[in-house]
């Protein structure tokens, strides 16, 4: 077994030889830090590059962020999923400022109890922006010393996730834990990768478990894939005649809670055109006044992390009865649609259908 020192040795040759260029590589403001810690959360990094640099010219500090309203988080978020990370870095700051006058606290202990910020999160935040000498663990840093340890079990129970703290912070450099924690995710990231690991060239060959067994590919034991609930939308496009657009705000308890959506009704299966009579569509949409037979335009499908979500469009014309829209639908004009935050699904359909005049 390798020792701590003589791991963070070679860590930190393979490191001064392996530089990364990410924008927030040894960023110390608290602030930038959390946005780019929450943003590769669920992003692939070099998604999360272009979306932190733009994210940041938007909201340049926690202040401008705690004073936004959530659509214009919502919006600057679009297209990046889990939307619940956008709500909670509102509700977060707007604590900070609110309860801590704007200054990050400087412990996991007390980061962890911020909306929308774990252990993983506050571990980095701390040793990076504070120095706090505490071990993050992600799945980089999992693998890295699954491997080498020969350690096959993931923290996924409150026991073993006690277990993992313990064990990275024997290996965690407490002299210098930002410079650690950096090169132990880079080099999961780059070196120890999931399915085509450097092996050939590692520094830790002679002593990694796994590649001694032959068996890199079982460490760490891999999580059990729920299967996906499938989920049917049938949207409307619906234009009143002045050529203005219905869309209206889904509930913040479900999927894309929060975002914008076209009028929609969901069934238990696919649908045609010839399924949504008269009598169905005004059950649906009771503001809506002599509708046509709806037209088939397109059909999507969003593959989410526990969701398959297949999308039916379909075009139908109508007149709306002003009294009976419900508080959240609006008629837009189409040109105002790119200031609402939709799904990407929905965003695409959107963009794809104005480029053909459909709206």
């Amino acid at each position: 077994m390798v020792s701590p020192s003589t791991f963070r040795k070679k860590l930190y040759h393979w490191s001064s030889l392996h530089p990364r260029k990410d924008p927030w590589i040894e960023e110390r403001d608290p602030y930038r830090i959390w946005i780019s810690e929450v943003l590769l959360q669920q992003t692939r990094s070099d998604q999360a590059r272009s979306r932190y640099i733009s994210f940041l010219k938007r909201f340049p500090t926690l202040n401008s962020l705690a004073n936004a309203k959530e659509e214009a988080v919502l919006l600057q978020w679009q297209g990046l999923g889990y939307y619940a990370r956008a709500k909670n870095l509102l509700r977060a700051a707007r604590i900070l400022e609110s309860d801590y006058n704007g200054i990050f606290p400087q412990t996991p202990a007390a980061l962890s109890t911020l909306p929308g910020i774990g252990s993983y999160t506050a571990a980095a935040i701390a040793s990076f922006a504070f120095g706090h000498p505490t071990a993050v663990i992600d799945g980089n840093v999992i693998r890295v010393l699954s491997r080498i340890l020969g350690i096959p079990y993931l923290p996924d129970t409150s026991a073993l996730k006690a277990s993992w703290q313990e064990l990275a912070q024997r290996y965690l450099d407490k002299s210098a834990p930002a410079r650690y924690n950096q090169a132990i995710m880079n080099f999961g990231a780059l070196q120890c990768k999931p399915a085509a690991p450097g092996c050939s060239d590692c520094p830790f060959a002679i002593y990694c478990e796994a590649h001694r067994s032959g068996r890199i590919r079982d460490y760490p034991a891999k999580k059990k894939k729920l299967p996906r609930h499938e989920r049917h939308f049938n949207y409307f496009l619906m234009v009143d005649p002045d050529g203005k657009c219905a869309i209206h705000q889904r509930d913040h308890d479900d999927i894309w809670g929060g975002l914008h959506q076209l009028p929609m009704i969901e069934t238990s299966n696919k649908t045609e055109a010839a399924d949504f009579d008269d009598y169905r569509l005004k059950d649906a949409f009771p503001w809506i006044l002599h509708p046509t037979r709806p037209e088939f335009l397109a059909s999507k499908t969003a593959v989410l992390s526990h969701q398959l979500v297949h999308c039916i469009f379909y075009r139908l014309s109508c007149h709306a009865h002003s009294a009976k829209i419900k508080p959240l639908l609006s008629f837009e004009n189409t040109q105002n649609l790119v200031n609402f935050a939709f799904p990407s699904v929905l965003r695409r359909f959107i963009t794809d259908s104005l480029k053909k005049g459909l709206c």
